[in-house]
């Protein structure tokens, strides 16, 4: 993929693929990779490359790129008959017989709503990924007056008594409003109540096992599988034929996510759905 830079050539990219990112979508797929976190009051775009290829015949920059209003970056295929996934938030499309793709920054600004003023680098003042090697954070936007944090998520939120214990007892915390909090703080609408779940340990029995998976969707919070004919869900006891909870645990090494298996729906061995 050649990489011109208003209307020059900078460099022919070999590798995985690129993210074009806005300051505000700076914090998603392109802070994975490596790049910046930039303040959306500054008019830009940022490419970051995905897995380049560098050796002693290919280079590229290996930097993320910043640039300003005014430039045009163009993506230029070699091959136009190549076929590339274009992925735009949640949204991929499989697209071919691409000539030029052509990126600039719009003149049309967004805005986002907010019920309260949350400025953009205080979401990232509190070290809540490095706690304890969990990324499990859960949001919540306080909406009705004269509780504390317990009794609003229990009777608001409808968090489980479970959940809430192991969060105070087994290395979770609570924030409101960015500051280390605890069940008793009184909250009042508006408030921002943050909850990091703690580690979760997995059981002896769930280890992995590459199978092939059917996935039907896939988002940050659930997993759908097309379940074979044949294979059980769960390990049971006395059989040690590999499940779809050992499938799913390969799965999740392999996109190094630090969790354990939750099934919501279970069917039997040998249906398929």
């Amino acid at each position: 993929m050649d990489i011109n830079i208003n209307g020059e050539l900078f460099e022919r990219f070999r590798g995985d693929g690129l993210c074009m990112s806005t300051p505000s979508g700076s914090t998603a797929y392109n802070k994975a990779l490596g790049g910046a976190i930039i303040h959306p009051s500054l008019s830009t775009m940022q490419l970051t490359e995905m897995s380049s290829i560098n050796n002693r015949v290919y280079r590229t920059i290996g930097s993320p790129l910043i640039f300003p209003s005014h430039h045009v970056v163009q993506f230029k295929p070699v091959n136009e008959a190549q076929s590339f996934l274009m992925t735009i938030d949640h949204l991929t499309k499989s697209v071919d017989h691409v000539n030029l793709l052509e990126c600039t920054v719009a003149k049309e600004k967004i805005k986002f709503a907010r019920f309260r003023t949350f400025p953009f680098w205080k979401r990232y003042m509190i070290p809540l990924f490095q706690m304890n090697g969990s990324d499990k954070m859960i949001r919540f936007i306080v909406e009705k007056e004269g509780l504390n944090v317990r009794d609003y998520l229990l009777s608001e939120v409808h968090l489980s008594r479970q959940t809430l214990k192991k969060i105070k007892f087994h290395g979770g915390a609570i924030y409101v409003n960015n500051e280390v909090s605890n069940v008793r703080t009184p909250v009042k609408k508006g408030d921002v109540i943050d909850c990091l779940l703690p580690k979760e340990e997995r059981s002896a029995s769930l280890y992995p096992v590459e199978l092939p998976l059917d996935l039907v969707y896939e988002d940050d919070f659930i997993l759908v599988i097309n379940k074979p004919a044949h294979l059980p869900v769960v390990p049971t006891i006395g059989n040690n034929t590999p499940s779809l909870a050992h499938g799913l645990i390969h799965y999740y090494d392999q996109s190094q996510l630090p969790y354990t298996v939750h099934i919501v729906t279970r069917l039997d061995q040998d249906t398929s759905g």
